[in-house]
């Protein structure tokens, strides 16, 4: 099997992961709120409640937002809770 991504081709997909992260900030002491990963047909998307305050610049890029301690994604117009 063969994955693409933009104009470069792997073939050997089934052995590689590719994984996202989306955090609160770009600072060391920044928590993920968002773990995804792709390896040939099988996907992973985990979301986290952070334990700090996300940043308003990160909030904006990621459409995540908290509010009394859960997570929620932009999206659409419309701020769904992430199970």
């Amino acid at each position: 099997m063969a994955v693409s991504f933009g104009d470069t081709k792997f073939t050997d997909a089934p052995h590689m992961v590719f994984f996202d992260l989306e955090t609160t900030g770009l600072g060391h002491s920044c928590d993920i709120v968002q773990l995804a990963a792709v390896s040939g047909r099988h996907t992973l998307n985990l979301f986290m409640v952070p334990r700090c305050r996300m940043e308003p610049g990160a909030s904006r890029i990621t459409g995540f937002r908290v509010r009394r301690h859960r997570l929620f994604l932009q999206t659409a117009g419309q701020c769904s809770p992430t199970h």
